[in-house]
Parts: C-alpha cells; structure tokens; sequence
C-alpha cells in the first residue's frame, strides 16, 4: 500500500487551511452584517427614525438567512 509523501501531506494540510480560512470568511462577513446593524440599533434607537430602524433590521435579516443559507450548503456537503 502506497502512503502519501511528505510533500503531498503537506499540499494537503495547506488546501485544507486554506478551505477552512475561505469557510471563516465566508461566515464570517455575513456574521459582522448582522453584529453592526444591531449594535447601531442599540447604541442610537432613540435618535433613528422609523425608517433608518426597518433598514437596519432588514440587513440585520437579510443577512441571517444568508449566514444559515451558507451552513446548510456546507452540511449538505459535508453528507456522505
């Protein structure tokens, strides 16, 4: 039985930090959307108007289906 190089283990290590840094980010970016609009609605409620408020819990939503969209394709993936 053949068993894998040096090299190859290391070309596979890499393609997998790599997939996992591309993974991160694409949770990540989402993630960060969500966390700013809510902030921004804590921090200034009081002083946004209706519609500054609706804006920022759409984005806010928008982009909590977008982060779930991205896990259930990876656990889809991820299924034998």
């Amino acid at each position: 039985m053949n068993t894998p190089s040096s090299d190859a283990l290391q070309e596979r290590e890499q393609l997998l930090r790599k997939v996992f840094s591309d993974v991160a980010h694409d949770l990540k970016t989402p993630l960060a959307c969500i966390i700013g609009s809510l902030e921004i609605m804590q921090r200034l409620q009081e002083t946004l108007s209706p519609q500054d408020r609706e804006i920022l819990m759409q984005t806010a939503i928008t982009e909590a289906h977008r982060l779930d969209g991205f896990i259930s394709d990876m656990l889809g993936k991820a299924k034998p």
